[in-house]
């Protein structure tokens, strides 16, 4: 007796499940039937304009039978009592695209009972965008590039709008779509120098993430690169995360702790144990010449042969000989900085060079007027000459203090809620 109870449980339970999918199967072949929509009408900045509607279903396009490129779209939401997966397979969209996508972002999984999510279907039954209605005030967009998907959150925010736009895979390929459709050529030029600073971009590997956040102050869903302006950067790499933000009415980027990432701090030239002989002194005793005289830099000691690195980046400003100074090398690094490498044995650099920071520039030697192998070692802010051994003391000049810095992190915590 209690088996054929439980025979017929199980009997019932297959047939609730039955109907269930022959509802969604049913309603879904009611929406392929109607919500057909050009794919010349669905970049990225006609479905931020369709977000601005109150109802996604008004602004769909009837179907052009003309067009081979036409697609549909289905809807899903908690409310049809069934998985995710399960929705998309029995909607038979392909397995590959439907692990992409939940590999990539999990979070799909998760939707809340008064969310739903909108699948743009190619006709070959691959997806190529989504919407996610998170609230009135989040909306987030997923385009799907070469079978992986960038992410574009948007935010309202007071009389402006927030764009965070993400990415997992390949850096290149997510810059050059971001350089296409988003960003201006000079955004895009700093992105990747940030990057460089930031983290090493080389190094980024597919499964690093990358966001972009923008501010769009036009107050409209509107990806027109005009409109949009770079205002952070955000990557996740090796367990790590990196950030450069900068505040409304300042051009420079720092990072969590207020400290910049547009300056590139200075290393020493050379590596290992530094062993000074003659300290920087507005009045020191020349030892060749037996008169007072400013020594504006300072006279480290090293075995001729010695590698000397660029401490900073920059452009090789001149490469040249000189009876006191012997060879040498100027480096200009477009932060007010100059540096100067005296008594080399040889120059590894061209004048007008782009270097980098660490980059091997010169041999050390005991050219020009000296008592010994050494390298004479200058760093000019402008136009005055100030201490090498301050260097940890100018790394710190470029940080916020004070208000700036509560206005900076308070600015900071609010982006980075936004982001994932």
């Amino acid at each position: 007796m209690r088996q054929l109870i439980s025979d017929k449980s199980n009997i019932i339970l297959f047939f609730k499940y039955i109907i269930k999918i022959l509802i969604i199967f049913l309603l879904n072949n009611s929406i392929l039937n109607k919500k057909y929509i050009d794919n010349k009408n669905t970049n990225v900045e006609n479905i931020l304009n369709i977000l601005n509607a109150k109802k996604i279903d008004k602004l769909l396009y009837i179907k052009n039978k003309d067009n081979k490129d036409n697609i549909y779209f289905i809807k899903y939401n908690n409310s049809l009592n069934i998985s995710l997966y399960d929705f998309l397979f029995i909607n038979n969209i392909k397995t590959n695209s439907i692990k992409n996508l939940i590999n990539q972002f999990p979070k799909l999984n998760k939707i809340k009972y008064n969310q739903s999510l909108y699948f743009f279907i190619l006709k070959n039954k691959n997806i190529s965008k989504i919407i996610w209605n998170v609230s009135n005030k989040e909306k987030i967009i997923f385009e799907c590039i070469n079978n992986n998907f960038i992410e574009i959150k948007v935010i309202n925010l007071k009389n402006k709008k927030l764009i965070i736009i993400s990415s997992l895979f390949n850096i290149n390929f997510f810059i050059n779509n971001i350089k296409k459709n988003i960003l201006n050529d000079n955004y895009i030029k700093t992105i990747k120098s940030i990057l460089n600073k930031i983290t090493n971009i080389n190094k980024l590997k597919t499964g690093d993430k990358i966001s972009i956040i923008i501010l769009n102050y036009n107050n409209i869903y509107n990806l027109n690169k005009s409109n949009n302006k770079l205002i952070g950067i955000k990557v996740y790499t090796n367990n790590k995360k990196y950030y450069a933000l900068k505040l409304k009415n300042d051009n420079k980027f720092y990072d969590q702790n207020a400290n910049s990432v547009n300056y590139n701090k200075f290393i020493f030239p050379i590596i290992g144990k530094i062993n000074i002989t003659s300290n920087f002194s507005n009045k020191r005793l020349n030892p060749i010449t037996n008169r007072i005289s400013p020594h504006n830099g300072i006279d480290i000691k090293v075995p001729i042969g010695t590698s000397i690195f660029s401490i900073c980046d920059g452009i090789i400003k001149k490469v040249s000989y000189d009876k006191n100074a012997g060879n040498f090398i100027v480096i200009d690094h477009n932060n007010n900085y100059i540096t100067k490498y005296m008594h080399l044995n040889k120059s590894l650099v061209k004048t007008g060079q782009i270097i980098k920071k660490g980059d091997l520039i010169a041999i050390s030697g005991n050219s020009g007027r000296t008592t010994g192998p050494h390298l004479h070692f200058e760093i000019w802010d402008k136009k005055k000459a100030i201490n090498p051994l301050n260097v940890k003391k100018l790394n710190k000049l470029h940080k916020l203090y004070g208000n700036k810095k509560i206005e900076f992190i308070k600015f900071f915590n609010k982006i980075n809620s936004y982001i994932d």
